[in-house]
């Protein structure tokens, strides 16, 4: 061949009809790499729908030996159903489009099935993966020593595995491929080799490859990224690629869930939480699809029931931040794993807040347990991408409160005294505080930073020095301590006692509002409270009525004797 001719592949089917084997029919198309001889491609077109790839050469093309071409994707179409057979036939012309030599018998090829490759276990670097397994179709029969070639982008193979019988070892297992044959890998541990001792009972039957931990898996790389993987099936010197995959299978992350923090509102031993605020920062961004998995322990590491029934679906968390969507929820592991499913990006830079809701959680265990919330996250497929912290946000159940009323329930009447004996779950530092949340308004408004010392006993509290200040809000719901001495020891006992009557009084008359009274009891730093008790019921129902129909009826009613009796009617409002 001399300069200006042309080079044309047509592919056609095993039947001699025209196939798409090309990209789009555009007219220029990106040339083909030459491997042998050292001749120059100036151009390359794709023409009659896709089935004709043409290109012209530069300078001489010898007849006495093999040309090399590589046609690269850029100018390649998909390929149709599995099993088609394929051909392309290869023709040359001069530079006026004239042929010079026909086409011989073409170079055929069969499609084969999609390959699918299945990763069980962890995608976090360092950690060892459970399986990968490599299900595709050889498109010919594979004979005795051919060879099936799996090569990686990364090192996921353990390295230096010399030839081993299949049979010999559990790490391995290959469907229609006899025991006998042998596995290996190179130094590198990218490549894993099988060569076959019986040949596949045809072609396009499906070869089944299962490689297991410890022998065959290593610990993924900290190369993070898409591993892409490419299968070769073929004689020694002469394999043939099958399969590329380069993404969808496995994408090695690199991190660890941080900031993990709890708020529980609610810690009372035996009762369920109203709600568990939890707080968390992926290393690796979300996408629609990956899971939060949230797993109770005890501070040995045991599982912990933190969590509702186990019976699967369960109530869905809100979120505070992003704007995450959240499709399902389900409890599993003897309720002490809470799995969510996100839809929609959750970025890697900033802290993610939701709040597992009551409907979630189960009844908390006996008082002075430690427990922690892992938080970790997974992709679609359940495999772990953030391993959780070593330790995560972490909680100490608490006895129940006691909360005393004393005086009328019934609005516009000034009760005597509140009391609120609970325990705190740290110890009480200088400057903490303990915040008292009624859901109406039960205190005097407005009172500003008193010393307890000088509230004429209007506000007493053990175990808290006398230089402890209190305040009230100006919606009368809030009242609230600043601890100024640290109390003896967590989880010792608190007791407020808060009058009606004493002194400047803290409490107010009760309001109109009837019904019951709910109290969230908070402590910790300002910005930084956590809610150690919360009680909807049983204190406290504001009542808002009169007794009615009052008649009597004495028997006797003279002057200086004792009744018979009297009797007496009414009827309760309440």
């Amino acid at each position: 061949m001399s300069s200006g001719d042309k080079v044309v592949c047509t592919g056609k089917t095993s039947g001699g009809a025209a196939a798409t084997v090309f990209g789009s029919d555009t007219g220029s198309a990106t040339v083909p790499t030459v491997s042998t001889p050292s001749m120059t491609i100036t151009a390359a077109v794709i023409s009659g729908s896709s089935t004709v790839y043409t290109f012209t050469v530069t300078g001489a093309v010898p007849n006495t030996a093999d040309a090399v071409f590589t046609i690269p994707s850029g100018a390649l179409g998909n390929l149709p159903a599995a099993a088609t057979g394929y051909q392309m036939e290869v023709a040359t012309a001069d530079s006026n489009g004239y042929k010079i030599d026909d086409s011989l018998f073409a170079g055929t090829f069969t499609i084969v099935a999609a390959p699918t490759i299945t990763w069980t276990g962890s995608v976090n670097a360092g950690n060892v993966p459970a399986s990968l397994r490599v299900q595709v179709s050889n498109p010919a029969i594979l004979a005795v020593n051919d060879i099936i070639e799996i090569t990686a982008s990364q090192a996921i193979f353990t390295a230096s595995v010399s030839a081993a019988a299949e049979s010999s070892s559990a790490a391995v297992t290959a469907a229609q491929i006899n025991d006998a044959s042998t596995f290996e890998t190179n130094a590198g541990g990218t490549v894993f080799t099988m060569t076959i001792k019986s040949a596949s009972t045809a072609a396009d039957s499906a070869i089944d490859i299962v490689l297991s931990t410890s022998t065959v898996m290593a610990a993924l790389p900290a190369t993070t990224g898409a591993v892409m993987l490419t299968i070769k099936m073929g004689t020694s010197g002469s394999l043939k690629t099958v399969v590329y995959q380069n993404s969808g299978w496995l994408t090695i992350t690199n991190g660890a869930v941080t900031n993990v923090a709890v708020s529980v509102e609610g810690l009372i031993t035996g009762v369920s939480p109203n709600s568990i605020q939890v707080t968390f920062r992926p290393a690796t961004a979300m996408s629609s699809g990956d899971k939060v998995v949230c797993t109770g322990k005890t501070s040995g590491g045991a599982a912990a029931t933190v969590f509702g029934s186990d019976t699967g679906s369960a109530t869905v968390p809100t979120v505070s931040t992003p704007s995450m969507t959240i499709t399902v929820a389900v409890i599993s592991g003897s309720s002490s794993v809470y799995t969510f499913t996100v839809a929609g990006a959750v970025p890697n830079n900033a802290d993610a807040v939701f709040t597992i809701p009551s409907g979630a959680l189960g009844n908390l265990p006996s008082a002075g347990t430690n427990y922690e919330i892992e938080v970790s996250t997974t992709n679609s497929n359940d495999y772990v991408v953030d391993n959780a912290q070593s330790s995560g946000g972490t909680f100490t159940i608490l006895a129940a409160p006691t909360i005393t009323w004393t005086g009328s329930a019934n609005d516009g009447n000034t009760p005597n005294s509140l009391r609120v004996q609970v325990n705190n779950p740290d110890l009480l530092a200088v400057n903490d505080l303990i915040e008292l949340t009624a859901s109406q308004a039960i205190f005097a408004t407005s009172i500003s930073a008193t010393a307890e010392s000088a509230s004429s006993g209007a506000v007493t509290a053990a175990l808290i020095n006398d230089a402890s200040t209190y305040e009230t809000n100006a919606g009368g719901t809030v009242f609230k301590i600043t601890v100024l001495t640290a109390t003896t020891a967590a989880a010792s006992a608190i007791d407020i006692v808060m009058s009606g009557v004493t002194g400047t009084p803290v409490l107010a008359a009760v309001p109109s509002a009837a019904g019951a009274v709910a109290l969230t009891i908070k402590m910790g730093t300002t910005g930084s409270l956590q809610t150690v008790a919360y009680q909807s019921s049983g204190w406290l129902t504001i009542t808002n009525a009169v007794v009615t129909n009052v008649a009597v009826s004495p028997e006797s009613l003279v002057t200086g004797v004792t009744p018979n009796s009297i009797q007496v009617t009414f009827r309760p409002a309440t």
